[in-house]
């Protein structure tokens, strides 16, 4: 184990710990600087090249809609992003930070059911609201992201923190007009109130208990670029 990889661990589990819980509009937590500046000059270099198993694409046996505008990279074994593999995985300082952060026992961490990968979303993506709940009969489901652009110049693509708007008479007539006019994605996207918008912008850390309230969505990616970032999936067994 490098020490490169604990001080990364025990330097990230120290910032989730006193991050506060921000309720609005559900709770989630966000800080900046999750990588010191050589960390992450070496990270924002590397994954726009990296080249790992795609998870979410048909030669992997997934039918994932948002393929290939968005890919979900696996951290294989390389040198230069290993000590993240170990800070995350093998290192327990992370996953105890984010179950105390959110009152779950720590010894309920599910060993082998999380990962941590690359996720890349290029022009055309777009993600309705969705809550991130997953197998919510066996596990508690963590997500914890952290953007990596090269730039801040993109900080409108970040993720919207939505609420269900009241259904009306008026507002199904409005959705079905969209979805008439094929516009799928103001039809789901008008269901739902932004509340507040996660910039995308370098070094920002979000994570979040997912829960039925917990509703997220990723804007329509017109610009001609890649967005980078970390995502850490955790489950704690209930």
């Amino acid at each position: 184990m490098s020490a490169l990889a604990e001080k990364l661990a025990k330097r990230l589990a120290e910032k989730i710990i006193e991050a506060p819980i921000i309720n609005d509009p559900w709770p989630h937590f966000q800080f900046d600087n999750a990588f010191n500046d050589i960390e992450y000059i070496q990270l924002a270099n590397f994954l726009p090249a990296y080249k790992g198993t795609v998870l979410n694409s048909p030669e992997n046996g997934e039918d994932d809609p948002h393929y290939p505008a968005s890919q979900v990279v696996r951290l294989e074994k390389n040198n230069t992003v290993q000590f993240i593999k170990d800070a995350f995985h093998k290192l327990p300082y992370i996953r105890n930070a984010l179950a105390e952060k959110f009152n779950l026992k720590q010894e309920s961490y599910a060993d082998g059911e999380g990962a941590i990968n690359i996720h890349r979303d290029s022009k055309g993506f777009w993600q309705d609201p969705h809550t991130d709940v997953k197998r919510s009969d066996q596990y508690y489901y963590l997500t914890f992201q952290i953007y990596m652009p090269p730039t801040d110049e993109y900080k409108h693509t970040g993720a919207w923190l939505c609420t269900k708007k009241e259904i009306t008479d008026q507002l199904i007539a409005e959705k079905k007009k969209f979805e008439d006019e094929d516009q799928i994605y103001e039809a789901k996207k008008l269901m739902y109130n932004d509340i507040k918008q996660m910039p995308y912008v370098k070094n920002k850390a979000w994570g979040f208990l997912a829960t039925e309230d917990t509703h997220h969505r990723v804007p329509m990616m017109e610009n001609d670029i890649t967005r980078h970032s970390l995502m850490y999936r955790i489950y704690y067994t209930k």
